[in-house]
Order: structure tokens, then sequence, then C-alpha cells
């Protein structure tokens, strides 16, 4: 149970930093709930795991072919009969 405790700690403190919460804010926001503070270097590190997983998940090779359709569109305001509404175009 501790370990899933830890993983869920860690987990949110990966979300505030990517959120943009500065490490110094993680680090009071871990010790009022926790009553344990984490240091910038701590933080540094645990953001460095998880920046190197996402790099070697965005260079893993592909298994199979994955085809796409990119689609763009855009809302333009038409009249209709002297009324105005929004169209979706793509």
């Amino acid at each position: 149970m501790t370990f899933r405790r830890e993983s869920s700690i860690e987990e949110a403190m990966v979300e505030m930093y990517i959120a943009g919460v500065s490490t110094r804010r993680v680090s009071d926001v871990t010790e009022a709930l926790f009553g344990a503070s984490v240091s910038s270097n701590a933080m540094s590190e645990l953001n460095k795991n998880v920046y190197d997983r996402l790099d070697e998940w965005r260079s893993r090779p592909l298994q199979k072919t994955y085809p796409y359709v990119y689609l763009d569109g855009m809302v333009m305001s038409r009249f209709f009969n002297a009324c105005p509404f929004k169209s979706p175009s793509l």
C-alpha cells in the first residue's frame, strides 16, 4: 500500500511541475500535506527521470503502420435571410 501511495505522490508532483508549478511551490505543498519537504534537487531528479522515460517512449520503434487523416476547419459567420449564423467549414 505504501508503494502505491508513494507512486501517487510522485505522479502528483510531476503533474504539478508539468502544469507550471515551481519546484519551490511543489516542495511547500508536499510539506503542508505530508509534513516532509522535498528538496529542489529531488524534484529535479524526479522530473529528469520522467523526461528520460518520455524521450524513450517518443523514440521507440513503431511496430506497424498507423494511417491517419488530418483535417483542418474553421467557423465562419454567414448571413441567411439577413440573419447571421455560424457555419463550420472543412
